[in-house]
């Protein structure tokens, strides 16, 4: 009983944000068709930037970085740029990170204002939620949002596999 205390109350575990069996429950077809299709539909790009970019691939769309850094923990090279950083291991984007001072977010094809309100407009609820934030994820690809967990104001945003999460 005590380990599930500690683990339920640990500063990393993350608990849904929703149940799934309550989704449905008075839900005509049209709703669950609705809520299936929305659920269906990944994330693709993060200002514009893909995880199956190519380091060829950043450069030709963002231009040069400002400045390159080592990531040690992650074994990846950070290309810094203005508004994000953007991790590349083996010559591919493993992740994106887009500072809270960016002008929007964008994702897939959808502008969205770098506020948690404004993201979780366009998002919708959240899969699940962390101590450090709220986490979307679709077709093994996640979005979290880093939230101050003192004051709740957002900290940055990152984009990557959720297999390496």
């Amino acid at each position: 009983m005590a380990l599930l205390m500690l683990v339920l109350t640990s500063p990393f575990s993350v608990q849904p944000a929703a149940d799934p069996a309550v989704v449905g429950q008075g839900s005509s077809t049209a709703e669950l068709a609705y809520i299936q299709s929305e659920e269906a539909f990944s994330y693709e790009t993060v200002n514009d930037v893909s995880l199956y970019d190519t380091e060829a691939d950043l450069i030709a769309s963002h231009g040069q970085p400002l400045r390159l850094q080592e990531d040690r923990l992650l074994g990846s090279t950070e290309y810094i740029y203005n508004d994000m950083l953007v991790g590349i291991n083996n010559g591919i984007v493993c992740y994106v990170r887009v500072n809270k001072d960016a002008a929007y977010l964008k994702v897939n094809n959808d502008y969205m204002e770098m506020t948690p309100e404004s993201i979780k407009e366009a998002l919708g609820e959240p899969d699940f939620v962390a101590d450090d934030g709220e986490v979307y994820i679709r077709d093994h690809h996640a979005i979290k949002v880093y939230l101050n967990p003192d004051n709740g104001k957002l900290q940055h945003v990152e984009f990557f596999d959720d297999f390496t999460s």
